[in-house]
């Protein structure tokens, strides 16, 4: 099964990004800019700084996805309006790669915001065949795959590592990714400063959220977060 018109048609005279265009116009972030604490062991930290680029990435994620909660969540602010919500379960290692290396989805957004958002809408588009095939086989009255699907394709959806015990009982030592800019990162919140330098090895799970929709399929024309990408892209979460 195909998530249809999950990118945004063309416009004419407008210029792509170089990252839906070809797999290629994903970056690896330079090793002088991503920087690990010594606590990250070399074996690791190598896996991290030189693993593999964005698009075998994502393959790796599609070959190994298995649903372990799935819901239709109401919006709170917009009571017609629902989202679905998919947990994910995969290796750690994925997991670990997507959230913390050079080459994965918080790195696209580091470069710049706008390839980070055609990262998140690739790998979306890439899962949601195998996400949708699973519901076929699952089945849930409350969350039919063509809803399903009109939630997960249009381009709000997103995707984000499983925020677990690692980050609510994290220790200012746990933070072991030193990226210069999210650390100069001025959070309204003091508790946020030490989110950005976390990097969970351990986490086996990602979060999807589809984009809200009614339950005749109608998507919701505003935008709940339209500084996320930004947000990434400033302080390495959001």
């Amino acid at each position: 099964m195909k998530c249809r018109h999950l990118l945004p048609r063309r416009r004419a005279g407008a210029t792509t990004p170089p990252s839906c265009l070809s797999p290629q116009g994903f970056v690896r972030v330079s090793s002088r800019e991503w920087r690990f604490d010594p606590g990250i062991r070399h074996p690791r930290r190598l896996r991290l700084l030189h693993g593999p680029a964005f698009p075998r990435l994502v393959q790796r994620m599609v070959r190994g996805i298995r649903i372990v909660s799935l819901k239709r969540a109401r919006l709170r602010d917009y009571p017609r309006y629902h989202r679905v919500e998919i947990t994910l379960e995969l290796k750690a290692t994925i997991v670990d790669l997507f959230h913390n290396s050079a080459a994965g989805y918080r790195a696209q957004y580091y470069y710049r915001v706008k390839t980070g958002e055609w990262a998140n809408q690739y790998v979306i588009r890439k899962l949601c065949p195998g996400v949708l095939q699973l519901l076929v086989d699952r089945g849930k009255r409350t969350c039919p795959v063509w809803w399903v699907e009109r939630s997960l394709a249009h381009p709000e959806a997103k995707l984000w590592i499983h925020q677990g015990s690692w980050l609510r009982h994290a220790r200012k030592s746990d933070g072991r990714l030193r990226i210069r800019r999210w650390l100069a990162y001025k959070w309204a919140e003091k508790h946020k400063d030490l989110w950005s330098s976390l990097a969970p090895g351990d986490e086996t799970r990602i979060d999807i959220k589809g984009a809200p929709v009614a339950l005749d399929g109608t998507p919701l024309s505003t935008s709940l977060k339209p500084t996320r990408g930004q947000q990434i892209h400033d302080a390495g979460f959001t």
